[in-house]
């Protein structure tokens, strides 16, 4: 199964396939009975707001915007939903897609009350942004309280709120299904992802997750839903990440993230004796890249990191989380499990400072898919080897050959017509002089798939 994920506004959901459509939050909207007699809703609906956004310059369009409640099809109105969480100086925190494009934010309380929305700051890379009301100085907010830890565990019985297709304020219930530090394409540039059992429909970008006590673990932000069907999956921000965005924004700061310098995968522990697992949770380095804080302290393929910054890891996305609140050239503690003996060291992480250039190849034999060179930041940044050749499959657009062939995210291509590719240009320029796909090698995790093409 293949997914192409597109960033767009709450409202609108216009990617398709033959089996699946993928969507900013989207869900089905159904009644539920909720048992979760300590959750005093109410309290909580008088948090959530509704957003309206728009891209418009004409005067009578942008006079009945701020007017109107409920818009016809062809006024390009997209709707969201946010979170109240500083009532003295009216700032919301929502969703970075809902106001992407968007020169007019309204918001609309959950009493009816209607103000202007500006945006304080956003941040792409989490799908983050923070709006303050206009003109509310007497006006009495109901602010909640957003958690700095993560609180949450696979199986927790979960509620989400919001305005879908701008019908109301509603909520839906559902578990956590999964923690991911990726979902096929979308991914934070720092931290993991809430995936839930539920769907959310367009309007619910932006709203709060809740657990069973009523507190907010997570901000709604995407979802996967198959073509035809009204079963999916959705995924949230946590509120960890969601603190420490709203904390250092305030403060006028950016979240910064840090290379280590290694790509490691949750430790497999089946091999080790009992005495040995209570000292090995952690992850598996298989790779330390050259000149890298890693490499400069000594780490190795095969060693097990426990904890970095007095924080247990328990993923790469988590542990990339524990270091984003640091200081140019601050010394951190790691903890590593090496040869059966814990081993205490001190590493100093480096400022991520790659960029990654995605290209998307629109003709030829593999038009519609990106692709990103194979270098060490990228790899990096999906955890995957870094091989020193080839390209990284970064999406796959339906369709086309790409997809026919069965690539998939993060794959890696070392070989098209028996000739290697060693960087992203060299594969372009392949694709400009052979008229013809005879066959093409790319590798999957640890495997070589090879396809010929008659």
């Amino acid at each position: 199964m293949l997914f192409n994920v597109l960033l767009i506004n709450s409202y609108n959901f216009i990617l398709s396939s033959k089996k699946y459509v993928i969507v900013f939050i989207l869900s089905v909207f159904f009644s539920i009975q909720i048992n979760a007699s300590d959750i005093n809703f109410e309290n909580v609906l008088n948090s959530v707001v509704k957003i309206y956004t728009a891209n418009l310059t004409n005067d009578f369009e942008i006079e009945k915007f701020f007017k109107v409640k409920k818009f016809s099809n062809d006024f390009n109105v997209s709707t969201a939903s946010g979170i109240i969480f500083d009532s003295e100086n009216a700032y919301i925190i929502t969703n970075s897609h809902v106001i992407e494009g968007k020169n007019l934010i309204k918001v609309e309380l959950y009493n009816g009350l209607i103000f202007k929305g500006r945006v304080i700051t956003q941040d792409k890379g989490i799908d983050l942004a923070i709006l303050k009301l206009v003109n509310t100085s007497k006006l009495k907010l109901s602010p909640i309280k957003i958690s700095s830890k993560r609180s949450f565990k696979l199986g927790d019985e979960v509620f989400a709120i919001g305005n879908p297709f701008n019908i109301g304020l509603s909520i839906t219930k559902g578990i956590i299904s999964a923690v991911r530090s990726t979902a096929n394409g979308f991914n934070l540039d720092i931290g993991e992802l809430i995936q839930t059992d539920f769907v959310l429909n367009p309007g619910n970008s932006g709203g709060p997750l809740l657990n069973s006590k009523g507190e907010i673990i997570g901000i709604n932000s995407a979802v996967f839903l198959p073509k035809g069907t009204v079963t999916g999956i959705s995924f949230a921000i946590p509120s960890n990440l969601v603190y420490l965005f709203i904390n250092k924004s305030l403060k006028g700061e950016k979240l910064r993230k840090y290379w280590l310098g290694f790509s490691a995968n949750t430790f497999d522990d089946s091999a080790h004796n009992e005495e040995q697992l209570k000292k090995s949770k952690g992850l598996q380095i298989t790779q330390v890249y050259d000149n890298s804080p890693a490499a400069k302290i000594g780490l190795k393929e095969g060693d097990i990191v426990v904890s970095v910054n007095n924080v247990a890891t328990n993923s790469v996305p988590s542990m990339n989380l524990s270091i984003v609140s640091l200081e140019n050239n601050n010394t951190i503690p790691i903890i590593i499990y090496r040869n059966d003996k814990l081993i205490k060291l001190k590493i100093i992480p480096e400022i991520f400072s790659g960029n990654i250039d995605i290209t998307l190849i629109t003709d030829g034999l593999l038009n519609g898919i990106k692709i990103t060179d194979n270098s060490p930041f990228s790899s990096y940044d999906l955890n995957i080897p870094y091989l020193k050749k080839g390209v990284i499959v970064y999406n796959v657009s339906d369709n086309s050959d790409a997809k026919k062939l069965g690539l998939k995210f993060k794959d890696v291509i070392i070989s098209i017509n028996n000739k290697s590719i060693t960087s992203v240009n060299n594969m372009l320029n392949i694709l400009q002089e052979d008229k013809t796909l005879k066959s093409i090698i790319f590798l999957r995790g640890n495997t070589q798939i090879e396809v010929n093409i008659k």
